[in-house]
């Protein structure tokens, strides 16, 4: 956690998340710790990509889809 300035009151997390709102999963990079304890979530992840893969997953599973593997897989 860290403030961005001396006299601050907000604190933000360090890393990547994955934020559950009413819409679905949405990625949030250093978000305020308030944020965090309003909502569900997930991380902190250290790489984007690790957060944007574990979000295209959250999201799929919030709609009930799979994912269909590309015709090169196959």
């Amino acid at each position: 956690m860290f403030t961005k300035g001396r006299k601050s009151k907000s604190f933000f997390c360090a890393g990547y998340y994955i934020v559950k709102f009413n819409n679905g999963w949405v990625k949030s990079y250093c978000p305020k710790l308030i944020t965090l304890n309003r909502y569900p979530y997930a991380g902190p992840y250290k790489t984007q990509q690790e957060m944007l893969e574990n979000l295209r997953i959250a999201n799929g599973a919030l709609h009930g889809t799979t994912i269909k593997p590309s015709p090169e897989e196959i």
